[in-house]
């Protein structure tokens, strides 16, 4: 006997703690899966850039356009122009 306690005097001040600290365990732990099971699912973030479209392709009178340019410039010879332009034109 401790201070006029016995033993179940321990045990039901014991419990008369315990009861209601395990009652609000459980409340914060419903409240914590509910609000879990109602979010939003968070986005994945992708360690990839996202995809983009590809530029579509310059059609046939750019892609002349930019060889007369480079053979005005200089920058092709007259043989490259024509082989260059008659696969253009072969593609059409």
């Amino acid at each position: 006997m401790f201070m006029g306690f016995d033993g179940w005097h321990a045990l039901i001040i014991l419990g008369m703690v315990l009861v209601p600290l395990a009652i609000v365990a459980v409340i914060v732990l419903v409240v914590v899966r509910v609000s879990r099971s109602t979010a939003p699912p968070a986005s994945p973030v992708s360690p990839y850039p996202p995809q983009t479209a590809p530029a579509p392709a310059p059609s046939a009178s750019d892609r002349l356009a930019e060889l007369d340019r480079l053979r005005d410039q200089g920058r092709i010879s007259d043989a490259e122009y024509e082989q260059t332009r008659a696969r253009i034109l072969g593609e059409l």
